[in-house]
Parts: structure tokens; sequence; C-alpha cells
């Protein structure tokens, strides 16, 4: 049986709501999924925490001390945990609307038998930048019937995957302590080096849909219409015309790219959870 693997969550106090609903979604559409979520201290975590007891836990990080604090926020949630320990990165900004459990279930269990130190980072998303990526020679990876490509840099960081520590404390170490907007991350994560003794590695089939949660400080129409099929919106956001998801469910047609429905489009991937609230 897969052990507890420590999720960690880059929010804010405000955000705590789509939180809870990235949360919700992986409960409806993986039940036996084995993260405890880390999430930063605060009264809103807090109410959060009792609706999930068991299932979130709460760690002071100094995020509520001022805007913009995303270093030391990522950083605290990693206090306690060894540099070589095994996370799960969920930034909040994207909740799961498909996933096949069998593939993520497997890639779990992997994680407590790889040896190797430098192996510091399994994907289950092979979405954007990854789809078309390819390994050359000796830089592939094997475990069991699981195929794994390497990734040379840090490129789609931001989607949920499996993590050694080392590799999140490395990369927001290297942050700045004030970042005035979270936008602002893609230009310094883009500009930062991937040691080669931190290899991240992404499976050779897409296994997840992901829906984004917000479009420019608002929600997306895809995350409004999830909340309103679960909990309800979340008070205090305005609401976005635009869908948006990442990856796509494989299909008798074989791979497909990514789709991206913008401006009022309709399109939901096949088998999203939405009778759950998290389509």
């Amino acid at each position: 049986m897969t052990r507890s693997i420590p999720a960690i969550v880059m929010t804010c106090q405000r955000y705590i709501p789509i939180t809870e609903h990235m949360i919700d979604c992986y409960d409806a559409a993986w039940p036996a999924h084995p993260f405890t979520f880390r999430v930063p201290d605060g009264e809103a975590a807090r109410q959060l925490e009792r609706r999930h007891r068991g299932r979130v836990d709460l760690v002071p990080t100094g995020e509520g001390e001022g805007r913009g604090r995303f270093r030391a926020a990522v950083l605290g949630l990693l206090d306690g945990l060894a540099d070589d320990d095994w996370v799960y990165w969920c930034i909040d900004d994207k909740y799961v609307t498909w996933i096949d459990t069998r593939l993520a279930m497997a890639i779990a269990d992997i994680l407590p038998t790889i040896d190797d130190p430098r192996v510091s980072g399994l994907s289950f998303a092979r979405a954007r930048h990854l789809a078309p990526l390819r390994s050359h020679g000796h830089d592939g990876i094997q475990y069991g019937l699981q195929s794994f490509d390497r990734r040379v840099d840090y490129r789609q960081i931001w989607l949920h995957q499996f993590l050694r520590a080392k590799v999140l404390r490395t990369l927001f170490a290297g942050f700045p302590e004030r970042i005035d907007a979270a936008k602002d991350m893609d230009a310094l994560h883009r500009g930062a080096h991937l040691p080669d003794d931190q290899r991240l590695y992404v499976l050779d089939r897409n296994a997840v849909v992901f829906g984004e949660s917000t479009s420019r400080g608002r929600l997306t129409a895809n995350c409004a219409a999830s909340m309103r099929r679960g909990r309800g919106v979340a008070e205090g956001f305005e609401i976005d015309e635009r869908q948006v998801f990442v990856g796509s469910r494989p299909s008798l047609l074989g791979r497909v790219a990514d789709r991206v429905s913008r401006y009022g489009g309709s399109w939901l991937p096949a088998g999203a959870c939405q009778d759950a609230g998290c389509g």
C-alpha cells in the first residue's frame, strides 16, 4: 500500500476556496489518492482543515506577512522534509478533470523503489511543451512497464507532478523574496538552470487532464461551472469567459495535442468528472 505523500500546495488565503475545489476534484476523480495536502496556515486555511480533517496539514509559512511572498510560502511548506523526500507538487491554479488512476497509482508506487537520487521528478502530465518530447539513447528511464522521457529544463513545472523536495527548494531559493504577481514566476523559472543531478522525467503518454482555475485573476468559465456543481462559486471572484484545459485524454485516434477553448468555447475533455463538480 502506498504511504501518504505530502502534497505541496502553492496558494494564499484568498485562494483557499480554489484550493478546496482542487482537493475536491482529486477526491472525486482519484478517491484512493495518497496525498495529504500541505497548505499555508491562516484563518481561511483553518476552516479548510476542519472540513478535510486528516487530508490537510497546515504549515506556518509567513505567507500572510506581505503580498507576493511565494518564495517564503513554498520554502515554508517544505520545512521538515529532507531534500530527497518525494512530494506531490500541486498549485491551486490547476484541478484534475480526468485521470488514469491505474497509471497514476503505479507511478506513486514506483517512488519508494527509486534508489538513484538524481531521478528527481516523475510526471504523468504529458502536455504542452512536453507532449512531443522524446529521449535519445540513455536519457530515458524505465520502471517496470512504465517508460519515461527526460526533461532538460523546468518547463511545465507548474503542472501537478511528483518531485523530490530538493527540486522545489532549489528553484524557489533562487527566486526573489518578493514577487509582485504570480505570472512573474513564468519568466523566473524559464531563466533558472535545472541542475544535472536533479533529473526530471515525464511518462511516455498522457494520463491526466487539468482545468485551469483562473485567468488574469478571474475564475475561468470551466472552473466556475465545476464549482457550481460542487460547493458553489467562490465569493469575491469575477468570472472570465474563457475555458482553459491542459492535456488530452488518449483516444482511439492516438495522441491528441492540447486543446484550449477560449472566448466562450464549449469543449470539455472526454470523461471529465462533471457529475462530481470537477469538470
